[in-house]
């Protein structure tokens, strides 16, 4: 349910600003959890739909997820830093200071 709101916001805002909105996927294998995930851009900022802590067990039952905004490349840091860490155990302080 969680990853398929992703994708909905996703295609959501990409139908709102079609000429602006870029949609980078990242494949279930380069993911935490094994699910795809979608993530967006509209130009000036990049935007995913997640959460930022761990949830508890009783809240994965109600909790949605929510629109994150980042700094324009942040997209595209994040997708290299999920392949290189599947293919050579990258560390996340090599992507992001």
């Amino acid at each position: 349910m969680f990853y398929s709101n992703c994708f909905l916001e996703a295609v959501k805002h990409k139908l709102k600003d079609w000429n602006h909105v870029k949609i980078t996927y990242i494949p279930p294998q380069y993911n935490e959890c094994f699910c795809p995930h979608f993530l967006w851009s509209d130009g000036e900022y990049d935007y995913d739909f997640g959460v930022e802590r761990y949830l508890k067990w009783y809240e994965r039952f109600w909790f949605k997820g929510e629109i994150r905004k980042r700094k324009l490349g942040w997209n595209k840091k994040w997708k290299a830093y999920r392949i290189a860490k599947k293919n050579s155990g990258a560390e996340y302080k090599d992507y992001f200071n």
